[in-house]
């Protein structure tokens, strides 16, 4: 669009502006007349700048480019090509909506050096290019090519190009290839021509020029010829850059030109890089004097910038850098490729980033390869240090008053945390200070209702804090109309309680309650402190004659036992009855023979009815164990837990344990009345006379 605006001053034309206007449509993902409307356009690709379609490219699908439908195409789309013999091509393969798109050529399944490059496009995935190169080709370049995808992608692709080669010129059965030489190698170039010939010789092209010098043998270079073969052989020893150059071999009748054929090959010098390669090196753009290597750890501080450079020198040919972070590509980098001579290069990469907590640990990797040189990659880890970042668990809390409140300060920082420091700040003024991670306070009162607490974490970088947003406490408040029915029902459950346990240990209480009246009427008309209950004959009636009973007449009681006291022509029940109501306290001396007798079972029960009818009293001796006796009587049971017994063990006991056992029957012993104590008095008066006299 053209136009012009003249300038008029009092209807004078004082000048006329002429401009021209195109028209480049919208700015990137904008559309409408304004150019006001954004693309809704997945993974950036731009739209239509009139009605906002999306305009897919090749590998996107669907109407906001969303799906992703990857493809591989080579150069023109050619799928057999045909070269002439001794020219240059570049096989062309670019990937098309491929994730992580690594590409690559191969032939025969043998990988071939390729640059692979990634488009610059503004939508993501980006296309990747990748370029082999023939160069001087020859019949041994004719076959399949492919180029397919590496495993490291996750979609298999792959497309093929056929390559031919039109037939060598004549003489020549086979013409020098195309070489590669590691510097300081050896290569021979061979020639074979189909018959003899009269004139051979071999030329090597001239530096920046386009003309060649007949070569002659030296001491590193010499030709060896066969012509009854046709057999032509060129050697280079010890190869150096200046080998590097274009070599033919000459035929024919005579050295005019027009006589003269000729087969054309290119030796290609390699140089390894300088090891060790490739390096990574902390890279300051105000400073490029100053290299800082990098040896495994990189350190940085959260927000600043990561800057290093990666760098293989020296090499030949230009050496392919790219950056790994934790694996995947990093493709945000700048790359540099640097030459003093056009032979030996320096290739640099650059890594920036703003460093992130999250990228504390994380891999970076830098790789290094070119067609000489198999992968080689160095890596470093970040060491992103940032102050702690605070969380609080729960951030707040909602209770009633009397529960426990707990809260637990956690933090993620780099280096580990100092300190931990809880302020409590309460509703009535108090202030509390906590240096542990948890916080925990048990029974809170209503004190602690809207309290201020924070967690504050310190690091060598800083300290940060978090605050518990909200704490309520709730009042403790029972309304008449609970406490009145709870405690009605809490007096019913107890009384039920109390209940079943009186009726459950009923028997147990009554003898309890008997034995405590037994001794209250103790001035009575009763013969016998203790009557002594046993099974006859064994080891029973051993210790009750030879032990029991003549220590307790020792210590003044009165014994009632059977082979003394029971009257002859009465009846045992009569005799048993008698001893029980005539005996202040009954000695049942247990054994399991004892339990086992019918007699002596009649004596223990005469003697709970007179306990429990408040007119005598028990004393249990185990002789031999029975508490474990499955037929234990239950009444026996029932004493037993009742009444404190003692124990003789068949005698088994030490002298300690003996006396014990003595001290225990005096303390249980029937009370002494005072006309016993006068009677007992007298007694020993008359001992004392009767042995004077």
């Amino acid at each position: 669009m053209a136009g012009s605006c003249p300038f008029f001053v009092n209807d004078f034309n004082l000048a006329t502006i002429t401009f021209r206007m195109q028209v480049l449509g919208c700015p990137y993902r904008k559309y409408g007349l304004d150019c006001n409307q954004p693309c809704n356009c997945s993974n950036g690709v731009n739209c239509h700048g009139f009605d906002g379609t999306c305009l897919c490219p090749k590998g996107f699908e669907s109407d906001s480019c969303e799906n992703l439908n990857p493809v591989l195409d080579v150069k023109f789309n050619q799928r057999h090509i045909y070269l002439p013999w001794g020219s240059d091509y570049d096989l062309v393969c670019t990937s098309h909506g491929l994730t992580n798109g690594d590409i690559q050529w191969t032939k025969n399944n043998e990988k071939l050096w390729a640059v692979n490059t990634i488009v610059p496009e503004k939508y993501y995935p980006k296309p990747v290019k990748s370029v082999h190169q023939l160069q001087n080709v020859t019949t041994e370049h004719n076959g399949v090519y492919t180029c397919e995808t590496t495993n490291d992608t996750s979609v298999s692709l792959k497309t093929t190009v056929n390559i031919n080669v039109l037939e060598i010129p004549t003489p020549f059965i086979e013409g020098p290839n195309i070489q590669s030489v590691l510097i300081g190698d050896n290569i021979t170039i061979t020639c074979r021509v189909k018959e003899p010939v009269e004139i051979a010789f071999w030329k090597k092209g001239q530096a920046n020029s386009k003309l060649f010098s007949i070569i002659n043998s030296t001491n590193t270079m010499f030709i060896k010829n066969n012509p009854d073969d046709g057999l032509y052989k060129l050697t280079i020893l010890n190869v150096t850059l200046l080998d590097e150059s274009e070599y033919r071999c000459y035929f024919g009748r005579d050295f005019l030109d027009v006589n003269l054929t000729f087969a054309e090959s290119h030796v290609i010098v390699n140089v390894n890089p300088l090891k060790p390669f490739p390096s990574i090196y902390k890279h300051d753009s105000l400073s490029t004097e100053i290299k800082l290597p990098v040896l495994d750890i990189y350190d940085v501080s959260n927000g600043d910038i990561i800057n290093m450079r990666c760098e293989v020198n020296l090499s030949k040919p230009v050496v392919e850098l790219s950056w790994f972070l934790d694996g995947s590509p990093f493709m945000e980098s700048n790359k540099y490729v640097e030459t003093d001579d056009n032979l030996l290069f320096n290739t640099s990469i650059e890594f920036l980033k703003t460093a992130t907590v999250s990228d504390n640990n994380r891999v970076v990797t830098c790789v290094a390869e070119n067609s000489i040189i198999l992968k080689e990659n160095k890596t470093v880890y970040l060491n992103v240090t940032y102050k702690p970042v605070v969380e609080i668990d729960p951030e707040s809390a909602s209770i009633t008053e009397g529960e426990d409140l707990t809260f637990t300060c956690s933090s993620n920082s780099n280096p580990m945390p100092s300190s931990y420091v809880w302020f409590v700040n309460l509703s009535n003024g108090t202030k509390l200070i906590n240096q542990n991670p948890v916080l925990k306070f048990s029974s809170v009162t209503t004190d602690f209702n809207n309290a201020k607490l924070r967690c504050e974490v310190e690091n060598s970088i800083g300290k940060s804090y978090a605050d518990v947003t909200n704490v309520t406490v709730k009042r403790i408040e029972i309304s008449l109309k609970i406490i009145l029915p709870c405690s009605v029902v809490a007096a019913v459950v107890c009384v039920a309680i109390l209940s079943l346990i009186v009726y459950k240990y009923r028997f147990r209480i009554r003898m309890m309650q008997a034995r405590q009246n037994v001794y209250k009427n103790r001035e009575g008309d009763k013969e016998f402190d203790f009557f002594i209950a046993y099974k006859s004959g064994g080891g029973d009636e051993d210790f009750v004659i030879n032990v029991l009973t003549p220590k307790l007449e020792e210590m003044g009681f009165k014994i009632c036992v059977h082979f003394k006291n029971f009257l002859p022509g009465s009846t045992i029940i009569d005799n048993i009855t008698e001893a029980v109501h005539n005996s202040w306290k009954t000695i049942l001396v247990l054994s399991p023979a004892f339990l086992e007798s019918g007699w002596c079972q009649y004596e223990f029960e005469t003697a709970l009815g007179n306990m429990l009818n408040q007119r005598a009293d028990i004393l249990p001796i185990i002789y031999e164990n029975v508490l474990n006796l499955p037929n234990l009587d239950k009444n026996i049971q029932s004493l037993l837990k009742t009444i404190t017994y003692l124990n003789w063990n068949g005698g088994n006991i030490d002298e300690d344990q003996k006396i014990r056992f003595w001290k225990d029957i005096e303390k249980n012993a029937p009370p002494r009345t005072a006309g016993q104590m006068a009677d007992n008095n007298n007694e020993v008066q008359e001992a004392v006379e009767l042995k004077e006299i």
